[in-house]
């Protein structure tokens, strides 16, 4: 009896497992086993896996936060290990290998599995339906599981598939259709995502849990696009819909960040107030109180109270940690409320101590050195910039950074070579008992700047030699066993270490260390060395003479100083605006050269032209209105002129046949080696022709005259004085090419012209002044056609001069940027 007993039970279960039957049997008990056995566990398994994403998430504080603190969703490459472990999975399907060889499957990968597992083994699809309610939400969590494993096309298949051809979805559909628009951005599909997320949060009907989720990911997307008012209308939307303390603070503080972006700071700050209140955790604290600072406004705000209160925090329990920040913040503030001191002492506390964020730590870095920038004292300012390089993490930052730097490092070099030659220019021309003075009492500074110098050193090296951290020191090292020698103890040669790098720096290993040049300089030095001054460590920096040898007396010696002094003046006062923005700056350097006055009327033309641009631009009308005035009345006839008068045209008037001509019988004069003569035509060129495109050549080959006449260094200023007067131009470009090869600098299209032309520069020289206009070389857009052109960007392709019917010859068609079709 019992066996007929257990054979029916067998049959009823075998008959209640089938899914081609539709009884109320076999639906209640797919629906119960598909997801107590399935996808409950699925379910789990992606919520614990979204958790440790976020437990394991850092947010980047520099950019604007994520709404989900865990990493971006992107689909998998196609590499090598995901094609065999996709491989693997198929193998395991058709049988191809057991179980027990195959990885281990996890987290979304694992609930995808599940899922599928689900509706393989329980779905009832009879007569084109499915007759099992669980199968809409198996489908659910398909799609969610394929989604955060950034198979968005595979997931917007089962989340169509489900809300298109399943029943029973409507307590599911709402879920689905967000998912779905998420999927549709992760394709790159912004215009269906946001069709959906814009008509669900049209709907007020949806459950709060809904409307949150809805918000908030319609506020990312509008971040996305920039539309940052809208994101904070949807951010309080999403805040409304939430009690969850620590994700509402996510939300508060997202708009803080937004508001300091719309200028709002007021709101910002009350934004990051709320955030501190309600104390999410230790990090969103501490960056509230450092976006609080960052929106400090001088005119709204009390600097005093806000700095005490951040000093207040700073000294609270775990905070104490991240005082380094704090101070940050307060210098920070400092310089907003035009306290220059106070932010140099503070952004100086920030740098001691570990870096509790490198971010922040290279925030101050670079802070510090716009203020060296700003104060003139450019050699600090890159070496603070060098560091903020050395500890800022995010690239963005970095490259930020380095353009500043690399352009500081630009101007750095002629800033100090404007000084150096201003120094000895003035003592040339002191009188001897002057002369005298003047390194009399510098010898004497010099002598007590070094004996204190000398006692420092002498004093940090006692110390050095007797102190060590903890009681150790090298006396008696080798009396307590192995373990006590210096070098075996780890503690006691790292603080060795360390104390060594605080007395004598970051010294390179060397014989003669403590008086070889070796080593790094220190900022002063680096300082010294470019002003020119005189090595600390000469023999001869006592004697009077060393400095009096020194100075130049023939004039043309310093008549080259006094040229080279003006063209770099004046590149440095276009590449303060052009690459910093700095109008004041920019127009006191190039008044500063106006005054001297330039050597040659051609810088001092630009000078002129340069003051008008940059003011122009700035609207400051009353100054570009006198120096516009300035260059009509000294250089009626010069291009720049031209440009003031006809602002519409961006080129020069092109090349005429007689000045084509006169170039013509110059350059024969120059192979004839009547340098001299070249010289003399320049000079007429430039009267005769001074708006036209060939006088760029006429400069390039008269540099090449006097670099056959007068030296290297005479050549060289002729050669940059073209890179500076005909910036983006053709002959601009081959000067600097020339100024390469005399530096040693070796381009890689010069390595490929062949080992003798790197051999023998004078022939390339030749060469480049061959090309004449009537080959395509000349350009109509040189710096005198585009004046407002930034010194280190080079130019387009020149246009090749045509014939008109009158014999003249003109550029192309259209710009002249536009390059002939040969």
């Amino acid at each position: 009896m019992k066996k007929k007993l257990l054979l029916l039970a067998c049959l009823g279960l075998m008959v209640s497992c089938s899914v081609k039957k539709d009884s109320a049997k076999n639906r209640a008990f797919h629906n119960s086993t598909a997801w107590f056995n399935t996808l409950f566990n699925a379910e789990e398994e992606m919520d614990k896996k979204i958790d440790e994403l976020e437990i394991s998430y850092k947010d980047n504080y520099s950019e604007i936060l994520p709404v989900d603190p865990r990493p971006e969703i992107v689909q998998p490459e196609l590499s090598e290990d995901y094609i065999d472990q996709m491989s693997a999975g198929f193998k395991n399907k058709t049988g191809g290998s057991s179980s027990k060889d195959a990885p281990q499957v996890t987290g979304f990968d694992l609930v995808e599995k599940k899922a599928l597992k689900a509706i393989e083994n329980h779905s009832m699809l009879i007569d084109g339906r499915e007759r099992n309610k669980t199968m809409t939400r198996a489908y659910l969590v398909l799609g969610k599981a394929r989604y955060n494993n950034g198979k968005s096309f595979e997931a917007l298949e089962a989340l169509n598939y489900m809300q298109n051809k399943l029943p029973y979805n409507k307590k599911f559909t709402p879920e689905a259709r967000l998912y779905t628009a998420l999927a549709n951005f992760q394709t790159g599909n912004y215009f269906e995502g946001e069709r959906i997320l814009e008509n669900l949060n049209k709907d007020d009907g949806y459950k709060k849990k809904y409307q949150e989720k809805f918000a908030k990911y319609y506020a990312e997307n509008m971040i996305r696009n920039g539309d940052y008012e809208e994101a904070i209308e949807l951010l309080d939307k999403t805040i409304e819909n939430t009690k969850n303390k620590k994700r509402k603070a996510r939300y508060y503080f997202i708009e803080g960040q937004l508001y300091s972006l719309l200028g709002m700071q007021n709101e910002a700050g009350e934004a990051f107030t709320r955030v501190y209140k309600m104390k999410p955790g230790f990090e969103m604290e501490v960056k509230s109180q450092l976006g609080i600072a960052a929106n400090f406004d001088p005119e709204k705000n009390s600097y005093n109270s806000y700095k005490e209160h951040l000093l207040d925090v700073s000294k609270k329990g775990n905070y104490v940690s991240r005082k380094n920040e704090f101070f940050y913040a307060i210098g920070d503030m400092a310089i907003k409320e035009g306290k220059v001191e106070e932010a140099r002492k503070y952004l100086k506390e920030s740098f001691v101590g570990p870096a509790s964020d490198p971010y922040v730590r290279g925030r101050a870095y670079e802070r510090y050195a716009d203020l060296e920038f700003d104060q003139g004292n450019y050699v600090h300012a890159s070496a603070y910039y060098d560091s903020a390089l050395s500890v800022t993490p995010y690239d963005k930052d970095i490259a930020r950074i380095t353009e500043r730097s690399t352009s500081l490092k630009f101007l750095m070099e002629k800033y100090y070579l404007v000084k150096r030659n201003d120094s000895i220019l003035k003592l040339a021309y002191m009188t001897q008992e002057e002369k005298d003075k003047f390194f009399g009492d510098y010898i004497a500074k010099l002598k007590i700047e070094d004996a204190k110098r000398q006692k420092q050193i002498e004093e940090e090296a006692t110390i050095f030699q007797t102190q060590t951290k903890g009681g150790g020191s090298f006396g008696g090292s080798f009396e307590g066993g192995g373990s006590t020698f210096y070098f075996y103890n780890t503690s006691l040669k790292s603080n060795g270490v360390n104390e060594f790098k605080r007395i004598w720096g970051n010294v390179r290993l060397g014989d003669n260390w403590r008086s070889s040049t070796g080593g790094a300089l220190s900022i002063e030095d680096q300082e010294a060395e470019m002003l020119g001054q005189a090595d600390a460590q000469n023999p001869r920096r006592y004697e009077l003479d060393f400095y009096l040898e020194q100075i130049p007396t023939k004039q043309n010696e310093l008549n080259k100083l006094k040229i080279e002094r003006d063209t770099t003046e004046l590149s440095l006062g276009i590449g303060y605006y052009d690459l910093f923005k700095n109008a004041k700056s920019a127009t006191e350097t190039l008044e500063h050269l106006v005054s001297t006055p330039p050597k040659e009327q051609a810088t001092e033309a630009q000078a002129y032209y340069q003051i008008y641009r940059i003011n122009q631009k700035e609207e400051n009308l009353a100054k570009a209105d006198e120096y516009k005035n300035l260059i009509l009345s000294k250089y009626p006839n010069s291009i720049y002129a031209e440009y003031i008068l006809n602002p519409e045209v961006n080129f020069i008037t092109p090349t005429t046949k007689e000045a084509l001509a006169y170039y013509e019988e110059t350059y024969d004069l120059y192979k004839a080696g009547k340098y001299d003569e070249v010289k003399s035509r320049t000079v007429e060129a430039v009267e005769k022709y001074p708006t036209e495109a060939i006088i760029a050549k006429f400069s390039l080959v008269n540099a090449l005259a006097i670099g056959k006449t007068e030296g290297r260094e005479n050549f060289v200023s002729a050669l940059e004085l073209i890179t500076v007067a005909y910036q983006n131009s053709d002959e601009a470009k081959k000067a600097q090419e020339i100024l390469d090869l005399l530096n040693g600098v070796t381009k890689k299209e010069q390595e490929t012209e062949g080992e003798e032309s790197n051999k023998n520069p004078e022939t390339k020289r030749e060469g480049d002044a061959k090309q004449r206009p009537g080959q395509g070389n000349v350009r109509g857009n040189n710096p005198n056609s585009n004046p407002n052109s930034n010194p280190n960007q080079s130019g387009t392709s020149p246009t090749r001069p045509q014939k008109k019917e009158d014999g003249s010859v003109q550029n192309g068609p259209g710009t002249p940027g536009d390059a002939d079709d040969d």
